[in-house]
């Protein structure tokens, strides 16, 4: 797609400086028949209209005849028939309705090949790209569209009052109805106050409620495992949460589909590919954590499997283009350090040794299945957001229903090669497996809503309470007591919990 020339090739030369100059210009192809970029400065948009041959012109600055830039792009558009069409979209402020509806009607009018542009090519140039997207292909399109707001190529590094851009993605697809065209949804329900209300929500946003949920069911489905773990043995227990699982899942994607109105998103390539990747993820790293259990000092494996939060959020940011905020990256830290401080007093470990031994093998186990837990995570959110936008649960529910269905019969054929004495406990014992499959789907419906609801590391950083709910049955059940230090990391996992969710 950006090998386009016009019909009277310039010279190699000309033709080389136009390709570096759009280079460095953030230029890339959304389709075949328009462009997004950076501003072209320095008296260069003649030789990249040449170059490429482009058309059309897009400029969402808006008409500016007292700056340079402009009058410069104008003379050289004008020169060469281009024509240009004046969109102001302002990143700093929320768009107005009639501002969208005359980006679409430049969208309507341009002839190809077109190419659009602001200031840096990353922010206003990723929305309207996705506008572009949504409007020509319909709202299945929207995991493609969204990528036009990733990080990477773009460089869509959103300031503090730009943050909104991301939002309005999330806005849209709450607020439209499941059969509402964009252009409909901007003609008849789009209103920029009510899109700041939306925006100015409550904190008690639905991933909390999910990720709260879902922590609440693994420690539950904890506690239950544990004393499968006892009949069963490690592997048996695991698959038992597998095969258990996997047709309550379905049978809550039906019940969710059905609730909503709507049917179940077909699939596509990109999310089979997402789904197999973490549901691979996920195995490779309870294997890697189990593996270090067979090292002497397992507990700096332990902890270094708990920068699973970290992870994610640098997975997030490649994969997806998800962003931290600085109150949220704060939150996260000091959670971590919580975490970290609880988790080292329970082995009966010392800072000094995790500081020391990061170099380990064990460390470096713990830091691969920290990864291999933040990768599944990041996988099972961009496998959702491939899907069909139908709804979050329901978005989630098919990933839950598919992830648990390739784990089942990943694990199911291993243990039928390695361990059928095991596979035939695991089927014998359902009366108590079916349980623990019960309260480990729940828990899993929890993660996969929360997670296709907001970045992964916020929920997984969140999901951290889960200790403390662990704590705090074991202190009501088995009167326990936790020392100072536990006390201490409890204060900070739960201080960091609150600048996180202040944050988001």
């Amino acid at each position: 797609m950006s090998n386009r020339l016009p019909s009277h090739r310039p010279s190699l030369c000309r033709r080389l400086a136009g390709r570096l100059v759009a280079r460095l210009s953030n230029l890339h192809w959304i389709d075949d028949r328009l462009a997004r970029s950076a501003q072209f400065y320095g008296g260069h948009t003649g030789l990249v209209l040449d170059v490429y041959g482009f058309r059309t012109l897009i400029n969402l600055r808006g008409e500016n005849p007292r700056s340079r830039w402009y009058n410069a792009e104008v003379a050289a558009c004008r020169a060469r028939g281009v024509a240009v069409f004046d969109v102001p979209i302002n990143s700093r402020r929320l768009p107005r309705r009639a501002e969208l509806q005359a980006l679409l009607a430049a969208f309507d009018a341009l002839t190809a090949p077109a190419v659009m542009k602001c200031s840096g090519g990353a922010d206003r140039t990723g929305l309207a790209a996705f506008l572009y997207l949504v409007d020509r292909q319909g709202p299945e399109s929207f995991a493609l569209a969204r990528r036009q707001l990733r990080a990477w190529p773009y460089l869509h590094l959103p300031k503090p009052q730009q943050r909104w851009i991301l939002q309005f993605l999330a806005y849209w697809q709450d607020q439209r109805g499941p059969e509402m065209p964009l252009r409909r949804w901007l003609d008849e329900v789009y209103d920029a106050g009510d899109f700041a209300a939306w925006l100015d929500a409550p904190p008690m946003d639905d991933w909390i409620f999910w990720t709260l949920a879902a922590a609440a069911f693994q420690t539950l489905r904890s506690a239950l495992q544990k004393r499968l773990r006892d009949d069963l043995g490690t592997l048996g227990s695991a698959f038992a949460r597998f095969v258990y699982a996997w047709p309550l899942a379905v049978a809550y994607l039906l019940v969710a589909a059905e609730l909503a109105g709507v049917s179940a998103p077909g699939v596509n390539g990109r999310f089979l590919a997402y789904a197999v990747a973490g549901g691979l993820a996920q195995i490779l790293a309870t294997v890697c954590l189990i593996e270090a259990f067979g090292y002497r000092n397992f507990a700096v494996a332990t902890a270094y499997s708990k920068t699973e939060t970290v992870q994610a959020a640098l997975f997030g940011i490649v994969i997806l283009g998800d962003r931290l905020s600085p109150a949220a990256g704060l939150g996260i830290a000091v959670s971590l350090a919580g975490v970290l401080a609880i988790s080292l007093k329970r082995q009966q470990a010392g800072w000094r040794q995790l500081l020391t031994g990061w170099a380990q093998p064990a460390a470096l186990l713990g830091m691969a299945s920290g990864a291999g837990f933040a990768l599944s995570a990041v996988c099972y959110r961009a496998a959702s957001l491939a899907l069909e936008p139908v709804g979050a649960t329901v978005q989630a529910a098919t990933t839950l229903a598919w992830v648990l269905g390739l784990q089942t019969l990943a694990m199911g054929a291993w243990m039928a090669w390695r361990r059928p004495a095991q596979a035939r406990a695991v089927l014998r014992s359902w009366r108590v497996s079916a349980w623990v499959g019960l309260a480990g789907m729940a828990a899993s419906v929890g993660w996969f809503t929360a997670m296709t609801l907001e970045n992964a590391a916020y929920v997984r950083a969140l999901g951290q309470v889960e200790l403390v709910f662990t704590l705090a049955a074991s202190w009501l059940a088995f009167k326990e007591r936790s020392t100072p230090g536990e006390l201490l990391g409890i204060a900070a996992v739960v201080g960091g919990l609150l600048i996180l969710v202040g944050g988001t």
